[in-house]
């Protein structure tokens, strides 16, 4: 069942690539590729793995806000390893596998899942205070996105509320979750998570001055909205829904081709860099990606 639903996420990002090409249309696309500037797309790679670097100390903090700790170079490679599974597979098994390598160090999964949970909360705040901040400079016509987002993360919050109240499995991760999402490591965890996404947003604008100097709010709103849009897991790490979603943003100041190509580039960089990443901390632990593939 795993397998069939693989191939057919394969199949829906082969056919969102193919629909963008036939739509922006190949010569202008082989075009505007030749305008990249490669010192520029190289400088996106040295600047990207920033993120790993903080997402391992934020994932650290909040590991010890639930009682464990673990070093913040084991953390890196963890979430090295987690991310490249959410980028080779449509459902979010990083997260799984990052709970099984913290298992490995004698963390109960229950603790690791609580950690997780509390990560997400915190990057879908900071996504959304980007792209609240970013969508005022850029177009108002995209607000039905954030609502829908702000009510999603809503949504979350109350059934973390909820949940921890309740007794059960589900009610103890719950309530590590709330105890971190509301205390006060808030107003270190949110900062951070704020500069792993305006990294993610500052490699994005980096590749787009290969063609046109435009101000960071446009990249920030149409990255926040490529990683809101990859949330639905229906192809590997979002590759398709994230271009389709960033093209169609950043094309409303750039023509179409080469907003594809930015896109297509900008997320190339990240996930290259995420498999890099995620390779090296498998070999340096002694994990392979099929024992994390829980």
């Amino acid at each position: 069942m795993r397998s069939k639903f693989f191939y057919f996420s394969l199949l829906i990002t082969v056919a969102i690539f193919v629909a963008l090409i036939y739509v922006v249309q190949p010569l202008k696309i082989l075009n505007a590729i030749q305008n990249l500037r490669p010192d520029l797309v190289l400088i996106a790679f040295l600047i990207y793995p920033i993120s790993f670097i903080l997402r391992g100390v934020r994932f650290e903090c909040i590991m010890k806000e639930i009682g464990y700790r673990t070093g913040y170079g084991f953390a890196v490679m963890a979430v090295a390893i987690s991310q490249t599974l959410n980028v080779i597979t449509p459902v979010r098994v990083g997260d799984l596998g990052r709970a099984y390598i913290y298992k490995r160090r004698e963390i109960p999964y229950q603790s690791s899942l609580s950690g997780l949970a509390a990560e997400r909360i915190y990057d879908v705040i900071a996504i959304l205070l980007i792209a609240l901040f970013s969508i005022v400079f850029v177009s108002l016509e995209f607000l039905d996105i954030l609502i829908y987002a702000t009510a999603f993360l809503l949504l979350v919050l109350i059934v973390v509320i909820i949940l921890s109240r309740t007794r059960g499995y589900v009610a103890r991760i719950m309530i590590d979750t709330k105890s971190v999402v509301f205390s006060g490591n808030t107003l270190k965890l949110l900062p951070i998570s704020l500069f792993i996404w305006l990294m993610d947003v500052l490699t994005c604008y980096i590749i787009l001055q290969s063609f046109a100097a435009i101000s960071l709010p446009l990249p920030a709103f149409a990255v926040a909205a490529g990683n809101i849009a990859k949330t639905l897991p229906i192809t590997p790490g979002g590759i398709g829904t994230y271009e389709a979603t960033v093209t169609l943003i950043l094309s409303t100041k750039l023509p179409k081709d080469q907003a594809l190509v930015v896109s297509f580039i900008d997320h190339a960089v990240k996930n290259v860099s995420t498999l890099v990443m995620g390779l090296v901390s498998s070999l340096k632990l002694g994990i392979s990606f099929k024992d994390v593939r829980v």
